[in-house]
Formats: C-alpha cells, structure tokens, sequence
C-alpha cells in the first residue's frame, strides 16, 4: 500500500508539473499584456495621434502631439521612426517635424493628397477651423523635411479620408459651414487644393454632420465597393458610391440606438464581427443607466433596415467621455478593434472609468475578448464578449488617455500603444505593452498601397516598381478551411477611419486560428474602381503588400510575399529531422543485423564444408 500511495504521489506530482509547464501554453489573451516601453520607447513624452509609413522605408511610425504648454494645447509635432530589424528588438527614434506652430493641433492625418508619391500631413485645427497639409519634400534625411504650401479655412468638421473619383489619390471629406450642413470634398493636385466638390446635391435636407463624429469609409451594403457612413446630430448618414465621383445618398438612415444623441455614442467600429464575410456595425452607448456596446443586426434579406442589440454591458464602471479631455485632447469615447488571440475573430478594448471618482482620474484598460455564445440564439449574432479588466502589466498605467494597436515586432501579434498622463500638467507619456499570448496561431498580414506613380516613372522606366502610400478604404475578403473542416470566410476594411483619434493602422492583420492550412483564397479590392483581385493557396504568417498597378486592370497587379517563421515550422521540422533520426538508426539496426546474420550463416556454410570433407 505504501508504495501504491509513494506511486500516486509521484504521479500527482508528474502531472501537477505536467500542467505548470503546459499551461501557460494554454493561456489566452486576457492576461498576456508586458511592458515593454523601456525597450521601444525609452522615456518619450507626447500623444499618440496617427500611424502611417512617413519615409517610405516599409515599416510603420509614430506621429505625435507635444503640448510644451498646457494652456497652449498641442504646438509640436514629433515622429517616432521605427529602426525595424526582424532579427533583433524593435526601437523607435525621434524626429521633430514642426515646433511653434501658431495654433493648437487637434489631429494629424498623414497621406499622399496629390499623388506625387510622397508622404504629405494634414493638421486640422478646431480653433480655427483650419486644415494645413504641409507637403512633403522626400528629404528624410533632415529633420525638417515639410514645407507649409496650403491652408484652407472654415473647416468646421474635423476631416476624412476617402477616394471621391477612384483615382487613388486621397480626397477630403468635410463641411465648410458653421451649421455643418455641407459635405464639402476637398481634392488637390499640384500642391494646390480646391473644395468645389459635394457628395450631392441635396445638401438643404440633410442633418448637421455631428462634431466629434465617427465618419468611415467602408463598404456597407455588402457589394464590397466601399460607401460612407457620416455621422450627424439625428442619425448615421449613408452614402452608397455608385461609380467614379458619383454618389448617391441612401434613403435608408441607421437611427441612433434608442434616439440617443451624437454625444452619447462612441466611435464606429466595423468590423467581422462574427466571421461571416461581412461588417458588422457596433457602437459603444453611454447613459445614465447603463454604457453597453451595441451591434447593428440588419433584418432578413434588407441592407439597411434593422436593430440594434447589446453584445456587452459594462458593470460597476463607465466608458470613459470626459468632456475636459475632448476640448483639449480629441479624446472621443472610442472603441478599438484586433484580433488578440489570433483566432479569426476581433477583439475590443476601451477605456473605462470608476464613476465614484468625480475627477475621473482612475481609468483603465478593459480587453473584450470575442467569444461564442453559451446558449443557442442567446446572443445577437451568435457571439458575445467576455471582459479582462487591467489585463497583464497595464494595471501599471492608471491614467490611460488614449490607446490603439500596433505590431511592434511584426510577428502578426497586436500589441498596445497608450498615451498617459494629466490634461493640466500635460506631462503625455508614450508606453508599449506586448501582446504575448503563447499559442503559436496563424495569421495574414496585408498592406494595400495606393501603387501610384512619381512623375510617370513607372511609364519612363517599365522596370521600376512604385507601391505609392497609405490607402484609405481598400476591402479584403479571404475564406480559410478551419481546424473542423469547415470553410470560413472573414472581411476587414483597411484604414477606413482617420478622424478623432481613430489610431487606425494602414494594414489589415487577420488571425486565421491554430489551423497552419493555406488560405483557400484572398480578394482585394480597392476602393472607387470596382475591381478587384483573387489570390489563391496562401501560406499562412504572409505578410502581403499588395500594389494595384495598373489599376485598371487587376490581372496584373503584383503581391509581395514575406513569410513570418512561426513555431509550427520549427516543430514541424524538428520532428521531421526526428523521423529521419530514427528511421537511420532503424536501418542501421536491420543492417547490423543482417551482418550478424550473414555472418552466422557464413559460418555454418564454412563448418558444413570441412565436415564433408572429412
């Protein structure tokens, strides 16, 4: 019995370590945040306020918002360079683009307005409702490399990015009246711009575009081109494009959920949110009551008509709205989206707030992680959200102002950028958390590029390759054959917002699952052409760069494969090289064995000779 009880135990103990070691394995994404700020960052200050390829070097920087005077607002524009090596730690470096500009800066949008190739940056200034877009010169050499060309005044709608006519030139989207009846589209060319543009001609009849708004531009009714969703005092405004530059308003508002206001509604987020190769439309609502998070849930065979359900409800908290911060830092109450656990279906965080604390100083950072539903039409969409709150090291920043996502190491991970600190001190820090979940999932990565050409280059030169900028709007559709068999498809929008603080990243990072199978098949299509491309069979932990050129004919547009290394290549070939192993030593047994038997035999062959011999 005593040795039974000696065998038990020792097995208890074997499994106990058994599960230590594999369970962090086995861990998901709710607790999995380190921070790493040190490491990327150093000790930088400011606030995080755009992502965008700046020096054309293919990895991703940092715009930032310094206030050198708190009374003043933002009058300093830093960029964080990313020094990427995809064998050794990511870091960031400072580059200082403007100082002393002479009004506060509420948002940096960064793109390509007239199409020569370079990277250009709008500011938007709610104080005097002005848009400044210094043009880029290429010389990323030197600090200062933007020369102040144009300035268009009576902005009264901070901007968004689109594509009026499909020439895959940046256009802007506003309103040139106080009243923010207009939806005015600014174009430019030759480091000129002009604003004799509207949407339509309808402009009398339409609601006051809302002033802290969630404008997107993204495909809404299903036929993969992308539409507008404009924001307004009544309700979401649609705007379905119909062809080149033409633009049709919808009949069909989506109303505000329960006739709340524009200010009781958080950032649009759409997204896949049930993986069925379509948007979904979610919102964040906040009242007295309760804040939930709501998801737009269209009626049989209808586009637009439906109702919105909660998918969340935040308890003993509330998302934060602090209406200090939105004078001063564009803090809109946002909502952000990635696919944490890489499991082919996105993920949440927000900022919420301990409503006990009248100065609303206590914030935190709650992980919505997009789970399947316990009971069988429970849920609206057949999913619901199962919150983390303070996951991982950020319990470390108390004082989260804004966040978004960012792959710092390119390893198809989303990691977190935060912005923190105190509206009266502005003492705006910059911290990095890594997303370091342990499964060893899949992932495709896709970056789609306007393709455009600087100064017919790719007309003199037929051999040069031009990828062109950050593109708003291009629609990526893929269908995968899970870990079950079942084939399923998802949707994502790239860069679809970039107003208020969106932090949207110019590229697409799906999670296709612990599934290392090829991806059946990958459509882009690209934002005012109706065209679109298919690839076929891609090997997953891709990182794509797509570049449509020629746009007009997308038989000819190239695909630049990277491939990520992942664990299940390391595992799969040691244990190939281990099959090979043993199926030597398996050889070099049968073949000493048969020696020894050859030898035996020889042997008996020998003896039997010299006894007939006898």
């Amino acid at each position: 019995m005593a040795v039974r009880s000696k065998q038990a135990i020792a097995k208890m103990l074997s499994q106990s370590l058994l599960l230590f070691l594999v369970l962090p394995l086995c861990w998901g994404a709710d607790d999995h945040f380190r921070d790493i700020t040190k490491n990327v960052f150093g000790n930088e200050s400011g606030y995080l306020a755009a992502f965008a390829d700046f020096n054309s070097d293919k990895s991703i920087d940092v715009f930032v918002l310094i206030a050198q005077d708190s009374s003043k607002g933002f009058t300093q524009i830093d960029l964080n360079q990313a020094l990427i090596s995809r064998f050794s730690e990511e870091k960031f470096t400072r580059t200082t683009l403007l100082k002393d500009l002479p009004h506060r800066v509420d948002s940096i949008i960064p793109a390509d307005f007239d199409g020569d190739r370079i990277q250009d940056v709008l500011l938007y200034s709610k104080e005097t409702s002005t848009i400044t877009i210094y043009w880029g010169t290429g010389d990323y050499a030197n600090a200062t490399n933007l020369l102040d060309l144009v300035s268009v005044k009576d902005v009264h709608a901070e901007p968004s990015l689109f594509d009026f006519d499909g020439d895959r030139i940046v256009d802007i989207l506003t309103s040139n009246d106080s009243s923010r009846i207009s939806r005015r589209v600014i174009t430019c060319e030759g480091r000129s711009c002009n604003r004799n543009r509207t949407l339509g001609k309808s402009e009398s009849t339409l609601a006051p575009m809302a002033v802290y708004h969630s404008n997107s531009f993204v495909d809404l009714n299903g036929d993969l081109n992308p539409d507008l969703l404009i924001s307004t005092e009544k309700h979401f405004e649609i705007w379905i494009w119909k062809a080149p530059g033409e633009w049709e308003l919808s009949p069909h508002n989506r109303p505000y959920p329960e006739g709340l206001r524009a200010s009781d509604i958080g950032q649009s987020v759409l997204v896949d949110f049930d993986s069925s190769g379509k948007l979904s439309h979610l919102v964040q609502r906040s009242t007295r009551s309760s804040d939930q998070i709501l998801v737009w849930v269209p009626k049989a065979n209808s586009t637009f008509a439906g109702n919105w359900q909660p998918v969340f409800t935040l308890k003993s908290f509330k998302f934060w709205t602090d209406t200090s911060y939105q004078n001063e830092v564009n803090a809109m109450m946002a909502l952000k989206s990635a696919d944490l656990d890489q499991d082919g279906y996105p993920d949440f965080m927000a900022i919420y707030v301990d409503p006990s604390d009248p100065r609303n100083v206590k914030r935190g950072v709650v992980s919505l992680l997009n789970r399947p539903c316990d009971k069988d039409g429970a849920c609206p969409l057949g999913r619901t959200l199962t919150p983390v709150y303070n996951p991982g090291d950020f319990k470390k920043f108390p004082r989260v102002t804004n966040l978004g996502f960012f792959d710092i190491r390119e390893n198809g991970k989303m990691d977190v950028l935060v912005t923190t600190g105190d509206l009266k001190q502005a003492n705006w820090s910059i911290s990095a958390l890594e997303n370091t979940y342990a499964e060893d999932a899949c992932f495709i990565k896709v970056i789609t590029v306007s393709g455009l050409c600087a100064k017919d280059r790719c007309i003199e030169k037929k051999n040069i390759i031009e990828y062109g900028y950050n593109q708003p709007g291009p629609v990526v559709t893929y269908s995968i054959i899970d870990s079950e068999g079942k084939m399923r498809s998802s949707m994502a929008s790239q860069l679809y917002q970039t107003s208020h603080g969106s932090l949207q990243l110019p590229y697409i990072l799906f999670g296709i699952g612990l599934s290392p199978n090829f991806v059946e098949s990958l459509e882009v299509r690209m934002p005012g052409l109706n065209r679109s491309h298919q690839w076929t069979q891609i090997i997953p932990n891709s990182q794509m760069l797509v570049i449509p050129s020629p746009a007009t004919e997308p038989s000819q547009w190239q695909n630049k494969l990277f491939i990520t290394p992942s664990r299940k290549m390391l595992v799969t070939g040691i244990t190939l090289l281990g099959v090979v192993v043993v199926n030597v030593f398996i050889i070099l047994a049968l073949h000493m064995m048969e020696k020894k038997a050859d030898k035996i035999e020889r042997a008996q062959q020998a003896h039997r000779f010299n006894f007939d011999a006898m």
